[in-house]
């Protein structure tokens, strides 16, 4: 744990250094764009090529901090998919098998029944995408945070219309957070709890139909599977 910890703070300190070489590029080709059309309005052909040369280079740097940033999300995704996975195999599967966790078990030691209807749809598709979302929002957050914290430093280098831009820009923040998380209340982890619920069990109605397809032809038992799909 202290060392996934450790890791997980020296990739958002990358995120970090790679977000600040970001705006340093983007600032130095901004600077050097301005001095392109000067030089160029005034006829001047050696530091106007040398302008383009500057704007080369930094495009380059931007492509490689971009790269950069998604490479460390992948990375962090890949971590916590990869431990949350295994967690979820020892919970499962440590003293049961998959069809005594999918059709109902007797109960555990602990008194908790090991029947889980979605454990394949915990697996293989709520994990992945978990950890997708949850490693852009860690990442969004830290280099959005510094960039935030940087902009708002240098607006208020600009004086008081420059502050009081800053403090807009963050209380405009600030409000949409209160607004999304308090008046427009929405239990998503209950919806989409059902949703992965339902999508299994229709996944192992197809499956089994799919399986005994010639018995349920033989026996004529269409009927009965189409009605326990439609349920």
């Amino acid at each position: 744990a202290a060392s996934g910890g450790r890791g997980l703070f020296s990739h958002l300190l990358l995120i970090v250094a790679a977000s600040f070489g970001s705006m340093r590029c983007a600032r130095l080709k901004a600077q050097t764009s301005r001095q392109s059309v000067l030089y160029q309005s005034l006829g001047q052909a050696g530091p106007w090529f040398r302008t383009l040369r500057t704007m080369c280079w930094c495009t380059f740097g931007l492509a490689v901090a971009s790269n950069a940033v998604q490479y460390l999300q992948k990375s962090i995704e890949r971590t916590w998919r990869r431990n949350l996975t295994h967690r979820l195999h020892e919970a499962y599967f440590r003293r049961h098998n998959y069809y005594r966790i999918a059709q109902g078990a007797d109960s555990g030691s602990d008194g908790s029944t090991a029947a889980i209807l979605d454990a394949d749809v915990r697996i293989a598709e709520d994990v992945p995408r978990l950890c997708a979302s949850i490693s852009a929002l860690v990442t969004s957050l830290v280099a959005g945070g510094f960039q935030a914290i940087v902009f708002s430093r240098a607006l208020c280098h600009m004086g008081r219309r420059g502050a009081l831009a800053a403090a807009f820009v963050q209380a405009y923040c600030w409000a949409t957070y209160a607004v999304g998380n308090n008046l427009l209340p929405e239990d998503i982890a209950d919806k989409s709890r059902r949703t992965a619920a339902s999508r299994s069990l229709l996944r192992r109605a197809l499956c089994r139909a799919e399986v005994h397809c010639q018995a349920i032809s033989a026996l004529q038992g269409g009927a009965v599977e189409l009605d326990d799909l439609s349920r």
